[in-house]
């Protein structure tokens, strides 16, 4: 197998801690590629290159390609590319920790992708949708689990405040599904693609949809508590009062957060 190959050649082995399932499934990676749609003027950005399978394919069409890596044993690797192909830079470090808004490209699109690690996919995830402005597009490769609840619908089990904080700022594609012996070491459940594509917000709607993802992180805390009381200790003097606001949605005093549409939550959080 190339990858276990040439994991061994430098004795590097993929770490647990860092969630580290690289790809060796080409279907996957042509994938990718073909989703993101790079243009030659496009800058793109790769989380979690490793090894750099993924890194080799967008390299070539790529005119500006950056790819953030927090585990320097793959330095060798990823420099071997950058000889071949000066357009790619490799930042080192946590992504979660790396100001991503100060790197943001100007007067050209930016493209993001990667296979992400199973403990961080969903919080890699919403700190790029913040971003404002926000990349044209996102292709990343998740737990199947994970995927799901991205597009889980209230009052379903899978729908929590994961769901809702991706929902409120991007329009969200499913892809295909990988089984485990795409990646090495292989994982003990599916993977599977998506493609988020941001909402084009005005600084007042993004405001609003900020609001409404406070409220969705305050009842998705006590999923089984009802909604209003819970508000109401957050933000005790609204005007209108929750129980109004409640109401002129028609909706019932006891009802729960997981049971509240997208776009209830979102009129709720006007004036916060």
């Amino acid at each position: 197998m190339k990858i276990r190959r040439a994991g061994k050649t430098l004795s590097i082995y993929p770490k647990k801690s860092l969630g580290q399932h690289f790809c060796q499934n080409s279907n996957l990676l042509s994938e990718v590629v073909k989703r993101l749609g790079v243009s030659s003027d496009d800058q793109v950005w790769e989380i979690g290159p490793g090894l750099g399978n993924l890194t080799k394919v967008l390299a070539p069409i790529s005119k500006e390609l950056f790819v953030f890596e927090i585990d320097t044993r793959f330095k060798p690797f990823l420099e071997a590319i950058s000889e071949e192909h000066p357009n790619v830079v490799s930042l080192w470090g946590d992504v979660l920790k790396i100001d991503l808004q100060s790197l943001f490209p100007e007067n050209k699109r930016l493209l993001v992708c990667g296979n992400l690690p199973y403990y961080c996919g969903s919080a890699i995830v919403q700190k790029f949708l913040r971003l404002d402005p926000s990349p044209a597009k996102m292709i990343f490769v998740l737990q199947k689990e994970v995927a799901r609840k991205a597009f889980a619908l209230p009052g379903s089990k899978d729908y929590g405040f994961f769901s809702a904080s991706v929902q409120l700022f991007a329009k969200i594609v499913y892809g295909p599904e990988f089984s485990p012996d795409s990646f090495f070491p292989s994982p003990l459940v599916y993977s599977s693609l998506i493609e988020l594509v941001p909402l084009q917000l005005s600084k007042s709607e993004r405001k609003i949809r900020e609001a409404a993802r406070s409220l969705a992180s305050i009842m998705f805390g006590n999923r089984r508590k009802m909604a209003i009381p819970l508000l109401k200790k957050s933000f005790p003097n609204v005007v209108p009062s929750w129980q109004e606001r409640f109401e002129s949605l028609k909706l019932t005093p006891k009802i729960r957060g997981e049971e509240i549409k997208l776009e209830e939550l979102i009129f709720l959080s006007s004036g916060l």
